[in-house]
């Protein structure tokens, strides 16, 4: 984000804040040039790739902080104006692609009511680890906002050469694995709902960004993949009383979380 933000021209905001915010931890260009490793005279000198050159210890620790001040002004910002303007309504964070900054995570928990993330699964079972560390550094209950499987055989002809997630081989495979994967997501106490991407096949020619992906419930002539439906309606019908009989339990730290065996 520092150096995006740097490869905007001179006049730009985005471009000035950063400037500002670097001038606020080193004392001057010289210095920070050293501290780099670089050949800096004069601030507006200042070049994004040169920037990308380098990863001594004091630019590391200044993209953290770039992004933390960011997400903590984005943060405080989109929610404060969003519960001025539409009171009542939960706020569920910004659909995290599977991880995210420590910083940002922590930001998204401290403002919002849940933490969102999108997580693909190549087996069974959900990263239980990874959905610790969004709990314990976010501190709110999270949300799975997205999450499927593909199958070769299909009704639409999807070849599955774009899109995240396994590609397995038959419908029945993903009915299993749908069942699998959302009755283990029912028992982690501090998941509140997994959401599954998405209900209608995409196109077999591919969609805006080529995607061509099997992630339907539904063909693209809208006949339902029974297998998967039966799958879903079989599950749904226990996942309440799954959450509400747990009794497993999530890790008390971060370092606990590779220590242990869910």
């Amino acid at each position: 984000l520092l150096e995006r933000a740097l490869e905007q021209p001179n006049d730009d905001q985005a471009r000035r804040g950063a400037i500002k915010f670097l001038q606020s931890r080193h004392a001057d260009a010289a210095e920070m040039a050293k501290a780099y490793g670089l050949t800096l005279g004069e601030w507006d000198q200042l070049d994004a790739k040169e920037m990308q050159s380098t990863n001594t210890e004091a630019a590391k620790a200044d993209r953290t902080a770039f992004t933390q001040m960011l997400a903590d002004r984005f943060f405080d910002v989109t929610t404060r104006i969003v519960r001025e303007e539409l009171p009542g309504l939960l706020i569920l964070g910004t659909r995290f692609p599977g991880d995210a900054p420590e910083a940002v995570i922590r930001a998204c928990g401290r403002d919002c009511d849940v933490v969102s993330v999108n997580m693909y699964a190549f087996g069974s079972k959900p990263d239980v680890g990874q959905f610790a560390k969004f709990w314990l550094l976010g501190g709110r209950p999270l949300m799975h906002t997205e999450f499927s499987w593909r199958a070769s055989e299909n009704n639409s002809g999807c070849p599955n050469t774009r899109g995240a997630g396994a590609v397995l081989k038959t419908q029945a495979q993903r009915a299993e694995r749908y069942s699998a994967f959302v009755s283990d997501m029912a028992s982690l106490p501090v998941v509140i709902g997994s959401h599954w991407f998405e209900f209608a096949d995409q196109s077999p020619q591919g969609r805006f960004d080529g995607e061509d992906s099997n992630y339907g419930i539904v063909d693209i002539d809208n006949k339902p993949y029974r297998e998967l439906l039966s799958a879903m309606r079989d599950t749904h019908a226990r996942v309440a009383s799954i959450h509400r009989e747990t009794t497993r339990s999530m890790p008390k730290s971060l370092d606990a979380i590779t220590a242990v065996t869910y």
